[in-house]
């Protein structure tokens, strides 16, 4: 039986397991020669990330969907100029100051791509 690897898994071999090389050195930046090191890896997993909308203020079902499974994200339009400024000179951040309060209780850090 021929067993194949998934493009994910494909990927993660060739680009996630590299080989990595030290150099240690004293604090005068001199190399350290016969230096033993050792390496604990202390978290078994990586930052993943998904973009989420305002359907989350609405539903607990994505509420607890999203919350189980990311830890970082970026709002897909709840910042961006035309949902914070729908009338001119009017703004209104109600939507994603919600969103914010929703991250920051379920410790998901966001990345504001579309924030200047």
């Amino acid at each position: 039986m021929e067993i194949t690897i998934s493009h994910q898994d494909e990927s993660i071999e060739r680009v996630r397991k590299i080989k990595v090389r030290f150099q240690i050195t004293h604090k005068n930046e001199i190399a350290l020669e016969g230096a033993s090191v050792s390496i604990k890896q202390s978290k078994s997993d990586f930052p993943f990330e998904c973009g989420m909308n305002f359907h989350i203020l609405s539903s607990s079902n994505y509420q607890n969907w999203f919350a189980s499974r990311f830890k970082y994200t970026t709002f897909t339009n709840a910042m961006k100029w035309y949902s914070t400024e729908e009338i001119q000179g009017q703004e209104n951040d109600t939507i994603a100051d919600a969103m914010i309060d929703f991250t920051k209780e379920n410790g998901i850090s966001v990345r504001g791509h579309n924030i200047f």
